[in-house]
């Protein structure tokens, strides 16, 4: 005797099963951030110093690291913010002749920072 299924199931004789797989595509931005770092020799007082610049890509206003030496070969490190479109040194208590290049530094951050604009990857994975 055989048994088949619609008689131990009438109600489900025909069942068919329907796999849906949804696959749920999006699109995520990687952003590449470079590692942005330079030297500028500018005239300060009556020598040329280095000031080498960094910046932190992980500030929320565009920042960078700045430090130079002076002349007894002595670290000075401060820090250099856009703020409301003009570059901003932290500390206030910084040397005379390194407010004096205030401008210059302005000048040099203004140039780079435009070029960085300009080169800012996103690429779409």
């Amino acid at each position: 005797m055989w048994i088949n299924a619609a008689s131990i199931y009438p109600h489900n004789h025909r069942v068919s099963i329907v796999f849906v797989i949804k696959r749920k595509i999006t699109f995520q931005m990687l952003t590449i951030l470079k590692n942005i770092h330079f030297t500028r020799l500018v005239k300060a007082g009556s020598s040329l110093k280095e000031f080498n610049f960094r910046k932190l890509g992980y500030a929320n206003v565009p920042t960078f690291h700045v430090d130079v030496t002076d002349e007894r070969a002595n670290r000075i490190v401060f820090t250099m913010q856009k703020l409301e479109g003009s570059w901003i040194m932290t500390p206030l208590d910084l040397p005379k002749w390194i407010k004096e290049v205030c401008t210059s530094l302005n000048q040099i951050l203004e140039e780079t920072n435009k070029n960085e604009d300009e080169a800012e990857t996103t690429v779409e994975i």
